[in-house]
């Protein structure tokens, strides 16, 4: 999730990722997981040259594909559940 998005999830209307990721669809579609959600795939690298998988959402906001599939119930995803769960309580 990038930085905008989380940021945007403090308010009222949470970004589009984060509805996706709290809904933690897993079902595969003929999209793949972004296209499951109405994202678009985007491949992205960092400084160090890996490479990334982000669904970008219709409202520009941002997640990892692999964050996004495994959703808030994965031991991945669980940290990320508890932060938005704080940021909506505030």
């Amino acid at each position: 999730m990038g930085a905008e998005t989380l940021q945007k999830a403090s308010e009222k209307n949470s970004p589009d990722a984060v509805k996706a990721f709290q809904k933690g669809q897993r079902e595969r579609v003929s999209g793949g997981v972004c296209g499951s959600f109405g994202a678009e795939l985007v491949e992205a690298k960092d400084s160090k040259g890996n490479q990334y998988n982000l669904c970008r959402f219709p409202d520009g906001s941002v997640m990892e594909e692999t964050t996004l599939w495994l959703g808030p119930d994965s031991l991945l995803g669980e940290k990320l559940g508890r932060i938005l769960r704080r940021i909506s309580e505030s």
